[in-house]
């Protein structure tokens, strides 16, 4: 017996440094995101490398009321070089008029500013989640997602009734198109005096149109979708013909892969 002991000792013994070893690796831990402490020191540090902004307006007024989805893809640099003082960003699940109102009213009707920009990226994880339900998501992040079923409907009666294949990018498009159609209507006195132009477009970061990834791509102006009427319309005429390729919704067949 003492003898069985003793070995039953000396295996645990020889055992116990592959043990050791093995409590002893690192573990992957899967979490959200990264420690808020990183992040604020994050902050802190970048503040300074941040070229300094004037505490004072110059009273220019910025260029264009920015609806954008609330996308952290999308930063303002993809719509202008130098953003600041010429970008007011109104942002939220969408690109929905309805749901910021009041905050397009203020760069519209008191910034007076000349353009109002409305942009989704193309594969918009708004717009998906909308389609794909994604679970019972919070009564408050339902809400606004619920609107988008005004900008959709269309959308979906002709998947459903004439069974044709629709991508995501389709129903990206019908959403921007919507919400140019409300802001039309609801800007239309600011229009008509050529004060204001609401252009809506996509930034295709995954080359969906054949035309460059990340590229904007203008896909209605003032209501108007036509690819053709788009680069004829007076606000077009005077770009650079090169950059007319970014004016219109057709899709090249060829893609950046």
């Amino acid at each position: 017996m003492l003898k069985k002991t003793i070995i039953f000792l000396y295996f645990i013994l020889a055992c116990s440094p592959c043990i050791s070893q093995a409590e002893m690796r690192s573990v992957t831990k899967h979490r959200a995101g990264v420690p808020p402490f990183d992040v604020l020191q994050k902050i802190l540090a970048t503040n300074p490398e941040v070229p300094a902004i004037q505490a004072e307006p110059t009273g220019r007024g910025p260029w264009i009321t920015w609806l954008a989805d609330a996308d952290a893809r999308l930063q303002p640099l993809q719509i202008l070089s130098e953003p600041t003082e010429k970008l007011f960003a109104v942002r939220n699940l969408g690109n929905q008029l309805a749901v910021s109102t009041g905050a397009v009213d203020f760069g519209i009707r008191y910034l007076h500013t000349p353009v109002l920009l409305i942009t989704a990226p193309g594969d918009s994880r708004a717009v998906e989640f909308f389609l794909e339900g994604h679970g019972e998501p919070a009564r408050e992040i339902r809400q606004d997602i619920d609107h988008l079923y005004l900008a959709l409907i269309d959308m979906q009666q002709k998947k459903t009734i004439k069974k044709q294949p629709v991508k995501l990018l389709d129903f990206v498009e019908a959403n921007i198109d919507y919400q140019v159609k409300q802001a039309v209507i609801r800007y239309g006195d600011r229009l008509k005096t050529g004060r204001l132009v609401v252009v809506g477009a996509i930034l295709d970061l995954n080359n969906d149109y054949g035309r460059g990834r990340n590229r904007l791509i203008i896909i209605n102006i003032n209501g108007e979708t036509a690819g053709k009427k788009l680069r004829k319309a007076r606000i077009t005429k005077k770009l650079n013909k090169k950059l007319l390729r970014f004016v219109g919704r057709e899709r090249n067949k060829k893609r950046d892969k």
